[in-house]
């Protein structure tokens, strides 16, 4: 699984070599095409990635409600 940063790196890599084909005139161009399928393929892996992520936030939380629930850590007392 890639990080979220690594994706965001290649989506900015992406992007910017769509837009240098547009400015350069490749818009009619198999190779605008090929940036154009690996766009896709990136905006999927944002999509995995953050849902990665948000998995990996919940089960740290459940990781602490555990550790924390445990009976070797009483509850605090009130005052």
């Amino acid at each position: 699984m890639m990080t979220k940063a690594r994706v965001g790196e290649w989506d900015r890599l992406v992007s910017g070599t769509i837009a240098d084909c547009q400015y350069y005139g490749l818009a009619e161009n198999h190779v605008l095409e090929f940036w154009r399928g690996a766009k896709l393929i990136v905006d999927e892996l944002k999509m995995e990635a953050g849902t990665q992520c948000k998995r990996d936030e919940q089960s740290a939380r459940n990781e602490l409600r555990t550790h924390f629930n445990e009976e070797s850590y009483p509850p605090p007392s009130l005052p």
